[in-house]
């Protein structure tokens, strides 16, 4: 049987299909997740309680299950040991079937689920998400964070610092764990139209993705109802050929930015922590999943769990660093930072 696999920080998924990002196994793998698509799954629920019309499970159980028919097909999800060692996610052929149509508001799709227990595996080894950019130094052993809400200027900050040698490791979010250290996360993300004519050339992302950029751009960067209306063109800036990356490095100072008058203030741990609490709450919120929110129903004591660790990590990541809070008014990141 054919298996697939999913790495990120410190996290393994292993999968008996194919999803997007997932890379075929050549050799086993120790896996931190279990994902397996049968054509067959038989359950007993006589014994166990219902929530909702189609959801199942038992007072502090180790598993909930999802059945539901939808247009006609059965669908059954059924999710195991979530806070163990191994989780294991095993659903029938119907699951991916309808995921590709119209994937059921019930359970959302098992994309999203395999995402958020990719998550709840990353908390339960220190590490979280922040709505940020982060650079490495031209060396690449330390790096500085700069988090912000979006259309702040993020991925031109990024841009500016990468143009002066710096090294790639997120524009938009990036993981940090406990011990203060960034993990590489890239991923597509919007460029500002005058931004791209000026980072961006054909040879790097190819003609044809370069001009339709172009003629997208130009009248969403003239219009700002169509700047509302129409989704940005995205660039993994990491994919660039000029551009350097890295895979990890420590974060030795944190900057909050913002647009405004210049200016450039010194904040407590404390303030931070409050500051990027409330952009993270903002722009990526929290892990909603129906399939985990009925397995932490049963599993009253972990109800709360996920939002006490994530304040854990991000306290344990911010000690003894630096932390600004930035106000720029022309987007010259470089040069207000640099001076700092």
């Amino acid at each position: 049987m054919e298996q697939y696999f999913y790495k990120k920080p410190k996290v393994i998924s292993i999968s008996n299909v194919k999803f997007e990002g997932f890379f075929k196994c050549s050799t086993p793998l120790r896996s931190d997740i279990v994902i397996l698509e049968k054509s067959k799954i038989q359950l007993r629920k006589n014994k166990l309680k219902r929530i909702d019309w189609w959801f199942f499970g038992e007072n502090n159980g180790k598993a909930v299950y999802f059945d539901d028919t939808f247009l006609g097909l059965r669908n059954i999800i059924v999710l195991k040991n979530l806070y163990e060692k191994t989780t294991t996610i095993v659903f029938n052929k119907n699951v991916r079937l309808l995921d590709k149509f119209y994937p059921p508001r019930s359970r959302k799709s098992i994309k999203d689920l395999i995402d958020a227990v990719i998550s709840i595996k990353q908390l339960q080894k220190g590490i979280i998400p922040i709505h940020a950019a982060c650079l490495a130094s031209p060396n690449g052993d330390e790096a500085i964070l700069l988090a912000g809400y979006p259309n702040i200027g993020k991925t031109l900050a990024t841009l500016q610092f990468l143009e002066r040698g710096y090294r790639h490791l997120s524009d938009d979010v990036i993981l940090v764990d406990s011990d203060g250290v960034a993990y590489k996360n890239a991923f597509p993300s919007a460029v500002g139209y005058e931004d791209f004519l000026r980072y961006a050339t054909p040879k790097e992302i190819g003609r044809f993705k370069y001009y339709s950029f172009y003629l997208k751009g130009y009248p969403m960067a003239k219009s700002k109802i169509l700047n509302r209306l129409i989704r940005p063109p995205l660039i993994d800036l990491s994919t660039l050929t000029r551009v350097k990356t890295a895979d990890k490095a420590t974060v030795k100072t944190v900057y909050i930015i913002e647009n405004g008058e210049n200016c450039i203030e010194k904040l407590s741990t404390n303030e931070a922590h409050n500051l990027i609490s409330n952009i993270n709450r903002y722009c990526i919120g929290e892990i909603n999943n129906p399939v985990i929110d009925t397995y932490n129903y049963f599993n009253p004591s972990r109800v709360f769990w996920i939002e006490q660790e994530k304040q854990k990590i991000l306290s344990e990541f911010l000690r003894n660093k630096p932390c600004y809070r930035v106000s720029c008014n022309d987007f010259n990141w470089w040069k207000i930072l640099n001076e700092h």
